[in-house]
């Protein structure tokens, strides 16, 4: 047997230790793996054992000249390391319960009832939400998960916000490293997952929100083939791919003043000098140019790099002779919604208080003129402007009753930015009849009192809205009862089943 000391990198043995770490019910593990060993942590629970490693570096800290850049692979490394604990969250503002660090591109493994090598347990790969902005692997406890289904279930955090995903649209920086991250860290998992007692050829790719967008535009891009084998997008499809990177760019680099904002080289230099919390505070300036002239895009988002994104993601589908759309095909897919994913909006809204001032605090309704300014948005960007497009929405949408009226807007929302695309992407998935992969649809209708992101919500809203399923599938507070309880593990079975055997 190999030690991971000995320069290899490759160790073939799990050392089980059971070092008592002080609490005198969790326990210390040991597992080799190509780039080294890692001291993970086992949790005795009433339904099984679970193993739990945090904090598995990835690729290199993305900090320096490796800022704007694609992520290197982490070197292996020579003593045990230390993954009884998280790691920092990827900078990002909000208020969070724990730190952050543009040093951040970490892992964690959830292992069930048994550590063996010889296991061969399916594995799931979980790619947080919060808008391409917020969030971090940490926050999805994957312990239920893991024990409902036997199988392995992995977090990660991927670079957020202008660290993410801040281009000049050419060479000098092209986007997409949040992408790229998640990509180098199933590189790591299809390497070292054996280890682990996982089946690096079954291997399930799942996010929410960003998370889902993340997912589908990994399954659109052939370099990815054999990373994963199927995948599961809760909440997004194809859309908010930035077109317009480098007016961002340009303002970000004013507000820092940066002293050459027209020379993409000379702007990526400055930038990268630029402290970490500094740079966040001042790319908020970006966001000041989202303006509801195009509510259905974001400033810092995937980006079309030429590489990881060709050409438009809806254009690679709907071309029945691409490689994108071939990949995609080989996956077993599932895609779903929420019935009131438009309850973003109740969170956007707020965030525009001199335009929206008029619409008051929104607990009776939503008056009809903000329909008409989303509407115009839409037509505008998506539709070239078609009044005949913009009175068919008026139709459909618009109510007298300011209550119903929220309703509605709450519904166009959903169907424009979610449910259209999930639609199309599945009937596109499966065209032709798809004799090499299968496709499913779920819709989640289960309305909670409080809803997650946005607390008690006003009495006219109807629905589960916006990452409502979220606490459901990752159900690790204990406070689930009665029927939330069965529909929890009924979600998780099914998850966990497409997992194991599509």
């Amino acid at each position: 047997m190999r030690s991971a000391n000995d320069g290899t990198g490759i160790g073939l043995a799990i050392l089980v230790s059971f070092i008592a770490l002080g609490t005198g019910h969790v326990f210390g593990t040991i597992v080799s793996t190509e780039d080294g060993a890692l001291e993970g942590i086992v949790v005795p629970l009433q339904k099984g054992n679970i193993y739990q490693f945090k904090k598995i570096p990835y690729a290199m800290p993305p900090v320096g000249p490796l800022r704007f850049s694609k992520p290197l692979k982490h070197p292996p490394w020579n003593n045990t390391l230390n993954a009884t604990d998280f790691g920092p969250a990827c900078i990002q503002s909000g208020s969070l319960t724990h730190p952050v660090s543009e040093d951040c591109l970490f892992l964690n493994v959830y292992v069930p009832h048994k550590l063996s090598t010889t296991a061969n347990k399916s594995v799931m790969v979980w790619i947080h939400g919060g808008g391409y902005r917020s969030g971090s692997g940490m926050e999805y406890d994957g312990t239920s998960l893991a024990l409902q289904g036997d199988v392995i279930v992995v977090t990660l955090n991927y670079r957020l916000g202008v660290f993410g995903f801040f281009s000049t649209g050419d060479s000098s920086a092209r986007g997409n490293y949040g992408l790229w991250d998640q990509i180098e860290a199933l590189k790591w998992i299809k390497s070292n997952i054996k280890y682990f007692g996982g089946n690096s050829d079954s291997i399930t790719l799942f996010g929410e929100s960003a998370g889902a967008f993340s997912v589908f535009h990994l399954a659109l891009f052939p370099g990815n083939q054999n990373l994963f084998h199927r995948v599961i997008m809760q909440s997004g499809t194809f859309g908010f791919v930035q077109k317009d990177p480098f007016t961002y760019a340009q303002a970000l680099g004013d507000h820092l003043q940066c002293s050459d904002v027209h020379s993409t080289t000379s702007l990526v230099s400055c930038l990268r000098e630029v402290e970490a919390t500094t740079l966040l505070t001042g790319s908020h300036i970006a966001y000041m140019f989202s303006s509801l002239n195009d509510i259905f895009a974001m400033p810092l988002a995937p980006v079309i790099d030429g590489e990881l994104i060709s050409v438009d993601p809806l254009s690679l589908l709907r071309n029945e002779s691409s490689e994108e759309l071939a990949f995609y095909k080989s996956l077993d897919v599932i895609s779903g919604c929420n019935s009131a994913e438009g309850s973003l909006l109740l969170m956007v809204i707020p965030l525009f208080p001199d335009l929206f001032l008029p619409a008051g605090n929104l607990s009776e309704g939503i008056p009809s003129w903000v329909l008409k300014l989303f509407a115009q948005s839409l037509t505008e960007t998506k539709y070239n402007n078609d009044s005949r497009i913009l009175q068919l929405v008026y139709d459909k949408y618009t109510s007298t009753d300011i209550a119903e009226q929220g309703r509605l807007i709450v519904n166009f929302f959903s169907d424009f930015t979610y449910y259209l695309p999930m639609l199309e992407s599945l009937l596109l998935h499966n065209r032709g009849g798809n004799s090499h992969a299968n496709s499913f649809q779920y819709f989640f209708s289960n309305a909670p009192l409080v809803d997650f992101a946005l607390g008690v919500l006003p009495e006219w809203f109807e629905g589960a809205g916006h990452g409502t399923e979220i606490n459901y599938l990752f159900d690790n507070w204990g406070y689930l009862s009665g029927n939330n309880r069965v529909l929890s593990t009924t979600m998780m079975s099914y998850w966990t089943n497409f997992a194991n055997n599509g």
